[in-house]
């Protein structure tokens, strides 16, 4: 009887280390880096079956920077056509069934980048883009956070490094204050009225002028919504502080 009790436990504890290994698999993302006329092989769609995916790049213009078309495919069907000025990363982002992602860098005729995302259940569902501003370095995986450098918009004011993390076909972030890696002094470009509070609805805050040495204590990205693409965005606000007064900004 003890025995049978024994092997009744051992089998038990087994089983639990088992159901533990398994539900593991899937807590730890992993990203790759996709590159053009590659087929790789993994779960697409969450039904727990291996499908194809594959992208092509074409060229549609000769003049600097030149459209680019990067087309997708899965288990061999065409299912998504983005158009690029120029190459940019692709990256296949995986935390567990029913969450896969394509993350699609994209760059502007003008110079911007941003990343678009797309949920891969059933379809390529874009669920918008990663909170990057201007410019935006590559991705890189820190758990199942994701991890890149953005710059401010329209020149070099700062650098700062958003978390963000998809899950459940949504994008979040890991903290609405990421981390200034570049520089805290700026100088204003133009004249501008400041914010009192983040969420103010008025311009209530001191007026900031042109050519004014500003220093950038902080960067907070706001959850915006946009009526027009239907989806949420996040734009960024900075905290500053001009000889004795502080206030928030979105540009400067």
């Amino acid at each position: 009887m003890k025995r049978k009790q024994q092997f009744l436990l051992s089998l038990f504890l087994l089983t639990l280390g088992i159901f533990s290994c398994s539900s593991t698999v899937y807590a730890k993302a992993w990203m790759v880096k996709l590159k053009p006329n590659t087929t790789y092989k993994t779960d697409m769609t969450g039904d727990g079956k291996k499908d194809t995916l594959k992208f092509t790049e074409k060229n549609i213009q000769s003049d600097y920077p030149s459209q680019t078309h990067r087309i997708f495919y899965i288990n061999g069907k065409k299912v998504k056509d983005i158009t690029s000025y120029g190459s940019a990363p692709i990256y296949f982002y995986k935390n567990g069934t029913s969450n896969e992602y394509l993350i699609v860098g994209s760059r502007y005729k003008g110079g911007g980048k941003d990343y678009f995302v797309f949920h891969c259940k059933k379809s390529l569902k874009n669920i918008g883009c990663l909170p990057t501003d201007y410019f935006v370095g590559g991705l890189y995986l820190t758990g199942n956070n994701i991890k890149y450098i953005t710059y401010a918009k329209g020149m070099y004011v700062t650098k700062y490094r958003p978390i963000a993390t998809l899950n459940n076909g949504r994008i979040s972030l890991a903290g609405s204050y990421p981390k200034i890696t570049g520089r805290t002094a700026a100088t204003a470009n133009q004249s501008q009225r400041t914010r009192k509070a983040v969420n103010s609805k008025n311009l209530d805050g001191f007026k900031l002028y042109k050519g004014q040495k500003v220093k950038i204590l902080k960067v907070y990205l706001k959850k915006s919504y946009n009526s027009y693409s239907k989806q949420y965005f996040y734009e960024p606000y900075y905290y500053i502080r001009v000889n004795n007064n502080y206030g928030w900004i979105t540009y400067l």
